[in-house]
């Protein structure tokens, strides 16, 4: 699991592809984070931050996370009738300071 320092930039990233392997882009792509508070944030490409989409099924999330603690993140894409999901954790360290 990757850890961060608090208020550090972290770049969530998911690759989606078609049933033959291609990369490609869901009509809908949403990333759910957790906090370790167990607050649930879900994100789009119209919230702030937004996810961004820099090439064709690559699509990318940056946070700066405030709470110390385990993150959980879900990426889901929907394409018709195919939804692809991943999910996966990162940690933001204690800070020594306030």
């Amino acid at each position: 699991m990757a850890a961060y320092q608090r208020g550090q930039s972290v770049k969530l990233s998911v690759a989606f592809t078609d049933a033959n392997g291609a990369a490609a882009n869901p009509t809908m792509v949403t990333c759910k984070v957790e906090e370790p508070d167990k607050t649930e944030t879900t994100y789009t490409s119209i919230s702030v931050p937004a996810i961004t989409n820099p090439s064709t099924g690559a699509f990318q999330l940056i946070l700066a996370p405030d709470q110390s603690g385990n993150h959980t993140y879900r990426w889901t894409g929907t394409t018709g009738a195919a939804i692809a999901v991943d999910e996966d954790q990162f940690h933001v360290l204690l800070s020594m300071f306030a």
